[in-house]
């Protein structure tokens, strides 16, 4: 009995350190932490999901969205719970317009725990797909790009792909500050692997990236593509680009290239609609390159705006070429440097570019930026062509008139540019601000890159670029009334693209202008690609300066001016005052006689406030129409009372 009772106290005690042991391990693995189980634990119960953050957004100057994020919902399965796929799969399909059997495919598989079905639907679709009530379905709330713009300013913003990345323009440049960090999201698990969902959703929290601030001016960008589609179809040309700039900072307020497309669908637009003609496509640019060679003339000392040429009456020998002037008509003998430019004689400009010499005319170009990259943040920049090897006599000859010699529209406009900005050429500026998500903000300003002319230099060459839009100049067609505008024509041969000489009855039709010029605020630049019904540039690309160059002279609320020798000239040195003041003269003759006169006419482009201030004190009873920009003013007698009625918009 006594060993009995030994062996029950034995077994009981073995028991109880089997219960302890068991005890022990219990609370090791439910109550103590265990990185191994916790590992295994979060593979059997959770899934990490990765999901795009919102991007951050994309404004003009003064804060108007041009690419933003909405929210959007992408629609995913649980194959290992769905009891019924291709009934799933009809159903989805019918909504989402898509292939039964993709969908079908998708959902077979029942070892997988989650597969997406359509990422970035809209909130209709998926309000139609939560109806079917359908176990193992459920949604995750993305962000999806949008452009409330369309296609206003498309191939410099660029575009994004499925995944949020960017595809182009902007949104590829900057996508890195635009995308913020990714997001992981993970999804609980029951006991069964099956994903657990609140009302069929999933939600996250995402962070976003950065803002961008372009200089873009949406007001000024939607005028300049409006009025290059117009020209483009009036005249069947095959495209045109378009910038401006504001001159006194060297800001792209506006930067167009037509055709153009919608980003919203930019994976499914035309590679060559994408293109940013601007900067990607040079081309030869014809006489509006003149103007360079002209100014590294003066820059040597070796001419002045009436230094005299012969023109050799419209036709001179180079080597064994005949260089002639574009037209029979221009047989010009005798002609100073500003009437070269005004009539824009070919001949006339290899004189000139003979006595600068090809080293210093290739160094002139080179001083304007010419065959060197501008530095816009933006993919596929050409750098023009430019050619570096010896330069004969023909070749000169014909680079002095802009042949042979190529340019994107961009490096024109920063080159004139230089010439508004008293002789110093700056890098070209697109970003005006980055701002990060936390609200700190970095600014930037254009960068100067060298001192081309002296400003004495720089304002004799504004005086000569006057006289291309006065009478006896090629662009009349550009001017603006009441504002004085410096700029050039240019009519160029389009080169046989296999590089066999020029396409017959092709050319490009361009034309650079400065407003007002003896105070510079825009520089516009305008060109358009081998139009059909008209080709010469004073025909078709300055009529389009003229109107996109008024409205941003009368948006900024600028009155017309009454020109001097003085406000032309400002302060320049005894020398060139001397030798400049016949043409400036004669210029502000011309100029000031198309200024408005009328009481009325006065009133045009002002604002409520300026137009109450101008008739303060008249006996007239002033009415005002509408807010904004005056349009239009009008005087009406009634019964002996007179009342000025002006209209704004």
């Amino acid at each position: 009995m006594k060993f009995s009772r030994n062996r029950f106290f034995v077994v009981l005690f073995f028991l109880f350190s089997i219960f302890i042991i068991i005890l022990g391990r219990a609370f090791s693995l439910q109550i103590l932490p265990n990185d191994r189980l916790k590992t295994f634990r979060d593979k059997q119960f959770q899934r990490t999901i990765t999901l795009q953050p919102t991007r951050g957004i994309i404004v003009d100057r003064n804060n108007i969205e041009l690419a933003s994020s909405i929210t959007a919902y992408s629609l995913f399965a649980d194959p290992s719970i769905l009891k019924f796929p291709k009934k799933t799969a009809i159903h989805v399909a019918k909504i989402l317009d898509q292939p039964i059997q993709k969908i079908y495919k998708s959902l077979l598989d029942k070892n997988k725990r989650f597969v997406w079905i359509e990422r970035k639907m809209s909130k209709e679709k998926k309000e139609k797909i939560e109806k079917l009530n359908i176990r193992g379905l459920g949604f995750v709330e993305e962000s999806k790009r949008i452009y409330p713009n369309h296609n206003l300013l498309s191939q410099t913003l660029g575009f994004v792909g499925e995944e949020g990345q960017g595809l182009g323009g902007l949104e590829f440049k900057y996508n890195e500050e635009l995308s913020g960090e990714k997001h992981k999201l993970l999804v609980q698990r029951d006991a069964r692997g099956r994903p657990l969902l609140i009302n069929g959703k999933l939600f996250s929290e995402q962070p976003d990236g950065s803002t961008l601030q372009l200089t873009i001016d949406s007001e000024l960008q939607y005028v300049l593509e409006q009025e290059l589609k117009k020209t483009v179809e009036e005249n069947e040309a095959e495209s045109a680009v378009g910038v401006i700039l504001e001159a006194h900072t060297n800001e792209i307020l506006a930067l167009s290239s037509v055709p153009d497309f919608d980003p919203n669908n930019g994976l499914r637009a035309s590679l060559d609609y994408k293109k940013n003609r601007t900067i990607t496509d040079p081309f030869e640019p014809g006489s509006v390159m003149k103007t360079f060679v002209v100014a590294g003339g003066l820059k040597e000392g070796l001419l002045e705006p009436n230094t005299k040429y012969f023109c050799e009456n419209g036709s001179f020998k180079v080597a064994d070429r005949t260089i002639k002037e574009a037209s029979k008509k221009h047989q010009f003998g005798w002609l100073t440097v500003s009437e070269i430019l005004a009539k824009s004689s070919n001949i006339g400009m290899v004189k000139i570019g003979f006595q600068l010499g090809a080293e210093k005319t290739k160094k002139a170009l080179e001083d304007f930026g010419f065959g060197q990259k501008t530095g816009v943040p933006l993919g596929g920049e050409s750098r023009g062509i430019f050619p570096e090897q010896a330069w004969t006599p023909v070749r000169h000859a014909t680079i002095s008139f802009g042949q042979g010699i190529a340019t994107t529209a961009l490096q024109m406009a920063n080159a004139y540019a230089t010439i508004a900005n008293g002789g110093v050429l700056k890098e070209p500026l697109l970003v005006k601000a980055i701002i990060n998500s936390n609200g700190d903000e970095t600014k930037f300003q254009a960068q100067n890159i060298r001192k081309v002319l002296t400003e004495d230099q720089a304002k004799t060459m504004l005086l000569m670029l006057m006289g291309v839009t006065q009478d006896e100049g090629t662009a009349q067609s550009a001017r603006v009334q009441g504002f004085p505008v410096a700029g050039k024509t240019g009519t160029a041969q389009k080169a046989n693209p296999d590089g066999s000489g020029y396409l017959k009855g092709a050319y490009t039709a361009s034309f650079a202008g400065i407003i007002p010029a003896q105070d510079p605020r825009y520089i516009i630049y305008i060109a358009v690609d081998h139009p059909k019904k008209k080709y010469y540039g004073a025909e078709v690309a300055a009529p389009v300066f003229a109107r996109v160059a008024g409205y941003a002279i009368r948006r900024a609320g600028m009155s017309p001016i009454l020109l001097t020798k003085e406000n032309l000239m400002g302060n320049p040195s005894t020398k060139i005052e001397k030798k400049t003041r016949a043409i400036v003269m004669k210029l502000a003759q011309e100029i000031n006689q198309e200024i408005p006169q009328t009481e009325e006419d006065q009133l045009i482009g002002l604002s409520v406030r300026e137009v109450m201030e101008k008739t303060h004190g008249q006996e007239s009873q002033l009415k005002i129409f509408g807010n904004g920009q005056s349009y239009k003013a009008v005087s009406e007698t009634l019964d002996g009372k007179k009342t000025l009625k002006v209209y704004f918009q």
